[in-house]
């Protein structure tokens, strides 16, 4: 895992879809740390600057699928730039969880990776619950200084593609 590391994981998401990400989020922070946008952003940067910055100072990039996001450039160039660090996904870096069913095609090049389906609201504990602690990450803010690498053995419902 590279020094310069800051964060856990990055929220890649649709603001559309604020209110259902949120909640998985506010979980993620009891473990993790993590970099959201509405928390991390300052005005007068170039958007994409700031948003491949901060991808890159991400352990991993946990991108919340939905038609929205799929359609929408910012959320195109983070997928890509987190895809761009780890192409064959050996080390996990990305992440994709799909929030609702789609309509449209994943893009290509995640179309190899395990999709974390958290499309029923009802099963969202569960959900969680396989997902995360499965996948361990480095938690870089600790003050224990555990850093352990990202092992994913994801048993949730996986969406072929």
């Amino acid at each position: 895992m590279r020094a310069d590391i800051d964060f856990d994981i990055f929220i890649s998401y649709a603001r559309v879809d604020t209110a259902m990400v949120l909640p998985f989020v506010d979980r993620l922070k009891n473990e993790f740390t993590v970099w959201i946008d509405r928390e991390q952003m300052a005005g007068g940067r170039p958007v994409l600057d700031h948003l491949g910055q901060a991808i890159d100072r991400s352990a991993h990039t946990v991108a919340f699928l939905t038609d929205d996001y799929l359609v929408r450039d910012h959320t195109a160039f983070e997928l890509q730039a987190s895809m761009n660090r780890d192409p064959a996904s050996k080390l996990a870096r990305t992440i994709p969880v799909r929030l609702r069913p789609l309509t449209l095609d994943l893009p290509v090049y995640i179309r190899q990776l395990m999709i974390c389906d958290l499309t029923d609201p009802a099963e969202f504990e569960r959900t969680y619950q396989e997902v995360f602690p499965t996948a361990r990450f480095r938690n870089v803010k600790t003050t224990v200084g555990v850093a352990v690498s990202l092992s994913v053995g994801v048993a949730v419902a996986v969406a072929g593609v």
